[in-house]
């Protein structure tokens, strides 16, 4: 499942309870893409439910993937960022993203 609509209009996985409740990493998604958007960075966002208990964010531009957004754990905060060139990030707090993209 993937979604392309603008990111007020993603809607959250459902999947079976033996995976967790998607809700949490899923608002944790949609609020650090928004973020992103308000910092003024002109990206594509696409939320993908790649397998059942798993989603991620691909943060796109115009010409391919710059990096993923994952949640290593909603309940203490801990979001991954993948970028395509190697380089990964940890983030504890959804203000911290801005220092990472600064440079991308």
């Amino acid at each position: 499942m993937t979604h392309k609509e603008k990111i007020e209009h993603w809607i959250p996985p459902i999947w079976h309870s033996d995976f967790g409740d998607p809700e949490a990493a899923f608002q944790l998604l949609k609020s650090i893409s928004l973020k992103i958007v308000e910092l003024g960075f002109a990206y594509d966002f696409e939320l993908d439910c790649y397998e059942e208990g798993y989603m991620r964010v691909e943060v796109k531009d115009e010409q391919s993937i710059r990096f993923d957004i994952h949640v290593m754990d909603s309940e203490n905060l801990k979001i991954g960022l993948f970028f395509q060139d190697g380089e990964e990030y940890y983030i504890h707090h959804i203000d911290e993203i801005g220092k990472y993209l600064k440079s991308v």
